[in-house]
């Protein structure tokens, strides 16, 4: 579930989101490693996947470059459509 409220004082928005448990617990253990607040973990989420996406529908492929140096081809979308 998700529901906004629109704060006109700074023009920012008041989000309300609703995780299963697993979620949230998977969101604080990266907000642990970030060493930052949720709202800031979850800023840089969604940059990253806007790029993600905006990459992915210019066509580009991913890919990892493994500790030793290997690089192989990285799936972060379902090609099941």
């Amino acid at each position: 579930m998700l529901s906004a409220k629109t704060k006109k004082k700074n023009g920012t928005v008041e989000v309300r989101v609703t995780f299963p448990a697993e979620s949230f617990r998977r969101l604080e253990a990266i907000q642990a490693g970030a060493q930052s607040t949720l709202t800031e973990v979850i800023k840089d989420a969604l940059r990253l996947y806007e790029a993600v996406l905006a990459e992915d529908g210019a066509g580009s492929t991913f890919h990892i470059k493994r500790a030793g140096g290997e690089i192989e081809p990285y799936e972060i979308f379902s090609s099941d459509g």
